[in-house]
């Protein structure tokens, strides 16, 4: 009897790769819930385990990755208002799965009532397979490791301090239907409405390859023939293959069905006029034929970046990668190309590198919030706990200085 009969246990039932949380992730929750149930064989345990579906989600529940934060990769929040007008026909239904322990459903919340929609022009539906999670997403109360990033004001606008904590606000709380599902259920979502917006991010990325492909056929059934599909930086790959593009909304990870392209029109081609010596054009000259200003230097590399975050999105990370490298190569090194080489990294699955650019990040600008939340959770998925634990100490320390 080995944790193998575990690990495939876990896969049938919430899809489970379980080489996705590390050498040791399911061992240790075992070792845990076996402690619980007063039990020290195996064998034993994994009988309990098919016998009660109460102790297979107590397993569960130690085993889900909960790791979240108000406005986590916030270009996603953006890109949701930017699709969506406050004035257009009709209530926008929006699918937050899994929702963890609320941070997404209310930061979509805040992000669309900031935008001027009334809490009636859209509906939120929040999911998750954790009991635990949905508990303290119902609960509404959050502390200050739950608030990371420069951008704090929010806070001051959609909770009310409490003790240590914050409680976010009715008016907030009464936008989001929280929910337990499992997405890999039978007739998962059958009675449900068409969504024109699905937050699935970071969940496909812990998957086997068949429960990705369920998952994936889950979620198109319910997202609206023009909706837009969410995921996380990791899983823009997964998309690629099951007929989804990208929205080209730079590092929003936003997708949709493709479409095909329209036919071509045949234009007959130009017929040229002869020029004369005097109508010729002057001399080609190469853009940096002469060094160029401060300013325009500037507003050239930020439009640079911004290309490769675009080519980052639209899943071409190979591409991204090179171009990344080569800007960094021309000027220097810094901290925002460098933390977007990790993410393209990430998305590529190449998490020893992705994490040595976060580092690389860190000793630049050891403030970054974005960077030390990165570097945490693929600490944690690779086992290193302690080494996540610290980063997620430093993180607080930080959020302690901003609040003061």
């Amino acid at each position: 009897m080995t944790y193998a009969e575990v690990e495939n246990l876990l896969a049938r039932s919430m899809g489970l790769n379980a080489g996705s949380i590390g050498g040791q992730g399911v061992r240790r929750a075992v070792q845990v819930r076996m402690a619980a149930a007063n039990l020290d064989n195996l064998e034993l345990y994994l009988q309990e385990l098919r016998r009660s579906p109460d102790e297979l989600q107590e397993l569960i529940e130690n085993i889900v990755v909960s790791e979240t934060w108000f406005f986590r990769d916030r270009e996603a929040f953006t890109a949701l208002v930017q699709l969506h007008k406050p004035g257009e026909t009709g209530q926008i239904r929006i699918l937050s799965l899994p929702c963890a322990t609320g941070e997404e459903p209310y930061s979509i919340a805040m992000a669309m009532l900031d935008a001027g929609f009334l809490p009636r022009q859209f509906r939120i539906d929040a999911i998750d397979i954790s009991r635990n999670a949905l508990a303290l997403a119902q609960r509404g109360l959050y502390g200050k490791n739950s608030f990371r990033g420069g951008d704090l004001s929010f806070r001051t606008r959609h909770f009310t301090p409490e003790t240590q904590n914050y409680r976010i606000s009715g008016t907030v709380k009464d936008c989001v239907r929280f929910e337990e599902g499992n997405i890999l259920d039978t007739g998962f979502g059958q009675n449900r409405p068409s969504y024109d917006a699905i937050f699935c991010r970071n969940m496909l990325i812990y998957f086997r390859d068949e429960a990705q492909n369920q998952a994936i056929q889950a979620l198109l059934q319910r997202l609206a023939e023009d909706g837009t599909l969410f995921v996380g930086p990791s899983e823009t790959a997964i998309l690629l293959s099951h007929g989804l593009s990208s929205a080209e909304i730079p590092l929003s990870f936003a997708y949709r069905r493709t479409r095909p392209a329209p036919p071509a029109v045949q234009r007959p081609a130009p017929v040229p006029k002869e020029m004369s010596p005097a109508r010729k054009p002057p001399p080609f000259r190469h853009a940096f034929s002469r060094p160029a200003k401060p300013a325009a230097r500037a507003e050239a590399q930020s439009r640079t970046l911004e290309d490769i975050r675009l080519m980052a999105d639209r899943g071409q990370l190979s591409d991204a990668a090179l171009h990344c490298e080569s800007y960094l190569t021309s000027t220097g090194p810094a901290a925002e190309p460098l933390y977007l080489l990790g993410l393209i990294r990430d998305a590529a699955g190449a998490t020893a590198e992705a994490a040595n650019c976060y580092r690389k990040v860190l000793y630049l600008d050891p403030s970054h919030r974005e960077a030390i939340a990165h570097l945490s959770l693929l600490l944690e998925q690779q086992g290193d706990v302690t080494g996540a634990k610290r980063l997620k100490e430093r993180l607080s320390r930080l959020d302690r200085g901003a609040s003061q």
